[in-house]
């Protein structure tokens, strides 16, 4: 007789990679982009960091409202 045990894995919250990139709307083109190395970085300085090539040029920014913050609106 076989007995069967079901494991549970626990959420890691470091498990993958996270990105944090500038696409056209469009086509889809990534424009920039940036990998989360966890380094202590915070969201909105990787997004200043994104943005900056684009700044005072006339493109008009969308965000993804998973990760757009008060501070990040002031910011940008």
């Amino acid at each position: 007789m076989t007995k069967l045990k079901h494991l549970q894995s626990k959420y890691k919250p470091y498990d993958g990679v996270r990105l944090y990139s500038l696409n056209a709307s469009k086509c889809g083109y990534t424009m920039n982009f940036r990998v989360d190395l966890r380094d202590g970085t915070t969201k909105e300085d990787m997004m200043v960091s994104i943005l900056e090539p684009f700044k005072e040029k006339g493109y008009t920014v969308w965000g993804d409202n998973a990760f757009v913050s008060v501070e990040m609106l002031r910011r940008c």
